[in-house]
């Protein structure tokens, strides 16, 4: 199941636990979207992907994914993915993410490359709410 929270400031959280769903196709990306709007109608935000446990998902839908991941990115400041360490769903993720992110992401491998990737764009309050999500 993936979530998606905003629970300190502009940073938004998102986490695929691995447990098995159908329509991997329908994950609600655009849920940025109205995390972004809670904040103001043009505000920004600062989103980290948890994908550690994320299993591979069929390539039909991996090409939905990045599509929706790239509508969503205009209301994205800065973004980091952390890819799992299985080799075909880190290779999956990475080309559907890579591709997505356009400039403003960047795709990691470690918790500490997730924190360096975003600490200059987070507040103190966004930094520790960082730190404790990714454990």
């Amino acid at each position: 199941m993936v979530t998606f929270a905003r629970n300190t400031g502009r940073l938004v959280e998102i986490r695929d636990d691995g447990v098995s769903r159908t329509g991997a196709g329908r994950v609600p990306f655009t849920r940025i979207l109205t995390l972004a709007d809670e904040l103001g109608p043009n505000a920004k935000v600062i989103v980290c992907a948890d994908l550690r446990l994320a299993r591979p998902i069929a390539p039909e839908h991996a090409d939905k994914v990045g599509l929706v991941v790239r509508t969503s990115l205009t209301r994205v400041e800065r973004g980091v993915t952390l890819l799992p360490s299985a080799a075909v769903a880190g290779m999956q993720f990475g080309r559907v993410f890579g591709e997505a992110h356009r400039g403003i992401g960047t795709i990691v491998g470690t918790v500490q490359q997730a924190l360096d990737a975003l600490d200059d764009v987070l507040t103190a309050a966004e930094r520790l709410r960082l730190r404790a999500f990714l454990g």
